[in-house]
C-alpha cells in the first residue's frame, strides 16, 4: 500500500476509536504509532515516539501552561470569579437585561485570568445562573449567555488554547496573545448586543435589577480585591506585551501575584490552594500528554504525505485561497460541535497548516483567530453543540431543558458569526496589535 493508503485508514481507525469512545490523546497515539511503524519499522516508530514525548515534556516554551493554569486555579477557588460578577452586575443589572450583560463581561475578565473556557463556563455556571435565575431570567438568555463566554475566555488573554495552538504552529504566544483582544472586546460588545436584541423581543425574558448607589458599586469593587487583580493582570500581561519579559515569566508573575492577592485579602486557605496545585498538576498532565501523542500523530500525517496530496488536488482544481479556507472553516464548524477545542486544534494542524500558511500564504496569528471562533461557533450550534452541553452539565437545573437553551442561540450565533466575518473582512483587527507592539512578522 501507498503512505496515502495508509495515512487515509489511519484516519478512518481514529475517527472509530473517537466514536467507540477512546480518549483523544489515546487514539491520536495508537493511530500515530502504528502507523508509522507500518510505513518504516516498529524500531523507528519506538524511538519516534520516546523522541517526541521526551521533547514535549521538555519543551521550555510549555513552561507557560503551568504558570497560567495555575493563576487561574487560584482565582477560581479564592472566590474570585463570584466577587467578579457582583461587581460587574452592580454596575449593569440596572438594565435590561443588565444581569446577562454582566456575565458577558465577567466571563471575558475571569477569561483574562484563567484563560480556559470549561473554568469559565464551571465557574459563572455556579456563580452567575443561579442568580440569574432568581432574577427571572429565562434559561435561553442566561445559559447562553454563559456558553458565548467560553468564547470569549479563549480570545482574551492569556489563552490556553494559543498556548496550545502557538506551540503546534511555532508562532510566538506573546503574538497570539495580543491579537485576541480586539476580537475578544468585539465579541462581548456583540454579546451584549444579542442579549439586548432579547429583552427587546420579549421584556420578560430579561428583566431588569433594582439600581445600585454609586457607593455599593464601589464597595463591590473595592471589598472584592478587584483593583488589585486588575493590577496583577497589568503587570504580568502588559509586562509581556511591552517585553520585559517573556511568556512564561509572565505566568509565573501572575501566579505569584495572584497568591500574593489571596495571601493579604486572606480569600484563599491552606486546603484550597493546595487543591489547586494538584488541579493545576493535572490539566498540566493532561495537556502535555495530548500535545505529545499530538506530536506522535502529526509525525504520521508527515510521512504518508497526504497534506501534499491535498494540496496537488487543491491546485489541479485552481481553487482560490477564499474558497479552501471557507471549506476548512466550515469543517472546523462541524468539529466544534463534536468535541473539545484543544483536541480539534492538535488533530487538524498537520493537515491543514501546511494547505493554508505555506500554500495560500495566510497569516497563522489572524488563521488562529478565525479558528478559535469558528470552533466556538460549532460549540453552540444545535443539535450537538458541546459548550451548550457543558452548561447544562454544569448547571444541573431539572428545570432547564436543552430546547429552552437552543431556543435563544440565535442570536448569539448571530454575534460570533459577525466577529468572524469582520476578522475576515479586516484582518487587521487581529494583526494591528501585534505588529504594534512585536513589529511586522
Amino acid at each position: 500500500m501507498s503512505p496515502v493508503t495508509i495515512g487515509v485508514i489511519g484516519l478512518i481507525v481514529f475517527l472509530l476509536l473517537m466514536i467507540a469512545g477512546m480518549p483523544v490523546s489515546v487514539a491520536m497515539a495508537i493511530v500515530g504509532c502504528v502507523g508509522f511503524a507500518v510505513i518504516r519499522t516498529p524500531e523507528a516508530a519506538l524511538q519516534m515516539v520516546i523522541s517526541e514525548v521526551t521533547a514535549n515534556f521538555s519543551k521550555y516554551t510549555m513552561s507557560v501552561a503551568p504558570m497560567f493554569i495555575l493563576m487561574g486555579y487560584i482565582a477560581y477557588y479564592s472566590g474570585l470569579g463570584s466577587r467578579l460578577f457582583e461587581a460587574c452586575q452592580k454596575c449593569l443589572g440596572h438594565h435590561r437585561g443588565g444581569m446577562a450583560m454582566a456575565t458577558a463581561v465577567a466571563c471575558g475578565v475571569f477569561g483574562a485570568i484563567c484563560g480556559s473556557g470549561p473554568a469559565t463556563i464551571g465557574t459563572m455556571s455556579a456563580v452567575a445562573y443561579p442568580e440569574m435565575k432568581k432574577a427571572g431570567y429565562h434559561p435561553k438568555v442566561s445559559c447562553c449567555t454563559i456558553a458565548v463566554g467560553a468564547s470569549i475566555s479563549v480570545l482574551i488573554p492569556p489563552s490556553l488554547t494559543f498556548v496550545i495552538y502557538g506551540n503546534a504552529c511555532e508562532t510566538s504566544v506573546g503574538r497570539l496573545f495580543i491579537s485576541g483582544v480586539i476580537p475578544g472586546l468585539l465579541l462581548i460588545l456583540l454579546t451584549m448586543a444579542a442579549i439586548m436584541f432579547h429583552g427587546w423581543r420579549d421584556p420578560s425574558v430579561c428583566p431588569k435589577s433594582p439600581r445600585c448607589s454609586h457607593a455599593e458599586r464601589w464597595a463591590s469593587i473595592k471589598n472584592g480585591g478587584l483593583i488589585e487583580v486588575a493590577i496583577v493582570f497589568a503587570l504580568s500581561i502588559g509586562g509581556l506585551f511591552a517585553g520585559f519579559f517573556t511568556a512564561t515569566e509572565a505566568g509565573a508573575i501572575g501566579s505569584a501575584g495572584m497568591i500574593l492577592v489571596c495571601v493579604v485579602r486572606r480569600t484563599l486557605s491552606w486546603s484550597q490552594f493546595m487543591k489547586a496545585l494538584a488541579d493545576t498538576a493535572k490539566l498540566t498532565a493532561m495537556v502535555f500528554l495530548l500535545l505529545s501523542c499530538a506530536a506522535i500523530f502529526s509525525r504520521f500525517i508527515a510521512i504518508t504525505t497526504i497534506s501534499t496530496e491535498i494540496a496537488n488536488q487543491i491546485k489541479a482544481m485552481n481553487l482560490e485561497g477564499w474558497m479552501v479556507l471557507v471549506l476548512v472553516l466550515v469543517f472546523y464548524t462541524i468539529m466544534g460541535m463534536l468535541t473539545d477545542v484543544l483536541s480539534i486544534v492538535l488533530l487538524t494542524i498537520p493537515v491543514f497548516f501546511p494547505i493554508l500558511i505555506d500554500m495560500y500564504g495566510y497569516d497563522t496569528v489572524w488563521f488562529g483567530n478565525l479558528v478559535l471562533l469558528m470552533l466556538c461557533v460549532g460549540g453552540l450550534t444545535p443539535p450537538v453543540g458541546i459548550s451548550i452541553f457543558m452548561v447544562k452539565g454544569c448547571i444541573k437545573d431539572p428545570d432547564t431543558t436543552l430546547s429552552q437553551i437552543f431556543s435563544g442561540v440565535v442570536p448569539f450565533l448571530a454575534a460570533t458569526i459577525i466577529v468572524i466575518i469582520l476578522i475576515i473582512l479586516f484582518p487587521q483587527l487581529t494583526l494591528w496589535l501585534p505588529n504594534l507592539v512585536y513589529g511586522a512578522a
